[in-house]
Formats: C-alpha cells, sequence, structure tokens
C-alpha cells in the first residue's frame, strides 16, 4: 500500500511532455527569422533510426528565402503531433518555413509552432511574401485559393 501511495505522491512530479504553442508567430517576424521559406512538394516520408522524427524528402517548388527551386532536401519534424510534429502528406504542397537542423546541418527542421501550412490555406502568408519580396503572386497559387 505504501508503494501505491508513493507513487500516487510522484506522479504529479513527473514531466508530461506536450506540445505547447503559447501564441501564434506574427508572420512578419516569422518571415525574417526563418532560414528557409519555401513551397516544397512532399516526395516520400520515413522514419530516423531513433522513431523520433519524421524525415520529409521534399521538392522545392519555388524559393523565397534560402535552398533554390528544383533542389530536394530533407525537413525533419518530431514523428508525434504531441510533441509539436508536423503532419505532413505525401504528393501535397506546403508552404514551409524552416531551419537548419541542429545535429544534422544538411537537413532542416520544422514544426506546428512555425508558419508552416498547407498551400491551400497558406494565402495570408503568400501576400505577404510577395509584397516582401516585390514580386507578383502566382496564378497557380491564386487558383488553390479560390476553389
Amino acid at each position: 500500500m505504501r508503494t501505491v501511495a508513493f507513487l500516487l505522491f510522484l506522479l504529479p512530479s513527473l514531466p508530461i511532455f506536450a506540445c505547447d504553442c503559447s501564441a501564434e508567430i506574427e508572420l512578419s517576424l516569422e518571415y525574417h527569422r526563418t532560414q528557409n521559406v519555401i513551397i516544397g512538394k512532399v516526395l516520400s516520408i520515413t522514419k530516423s533510426t531513433d522513431g523520433k522524427e519524421l524525415l520529409v524528402s521534399v521538392e522545392i517548388k519555388k524559393d523565397f528565402k534560402g535552398k533554390k527551386t528544383g533542389e530536394k532536401i530533407i525537413v525533419r519534424t518530431n514523428s508525434s503531433p504531441k510533441a509539436c510534429g508536423y503532419e505532413f502528406a505525401i504528393g501535397k504542397e506546403y508552404l514551409i518555413y524552416a531551419n537548419r537542423h541542429n545535429s544534422v546541418p544538411k537537413d532542416w527542421t520544422t514544426s506546428v509552432c512555425s508558419r508552416t501550412i498547407s498551400m491551400p490555406e497558406a494565402e495570408n502568408d503568400l501576400i505577404f511574401i510577395t509584397r516582401e519580396l516585390e514580386i507578383e503572386m502566382d496564378p497557380a497559387w491564386e487558383k488553390q485559393f479560390k476553389d
């Protein structure tokens, strides 16, 4: 009985890991502090050897900051949405905000706490980015927003 009572006493003090994106990041701040902002198409998704991250192979369709259009990169995200992992889908396009991965410098990392978003939902971000870079909005992007 003492063991059960001790465990009940100890349980509330054990760390609980959950995603906490306390506030939405302001668009201008996120754009300027992020190293790589692209539109990318997901080619494949695999798990890292330790299973803690998803390795998302992405073809860059449009570069705004960082890597160049046509390149393929690996974007890492936590494998669990409960730990802020972004849920990508193969074949879909995303506006991805990513920074260099701490442990694997050739790879990039993103999470649900960044402004990474699927293309049909990226209209506000793309309006800001195209104005910031003084470029025209691609008609193909606009078509996605109207459908």
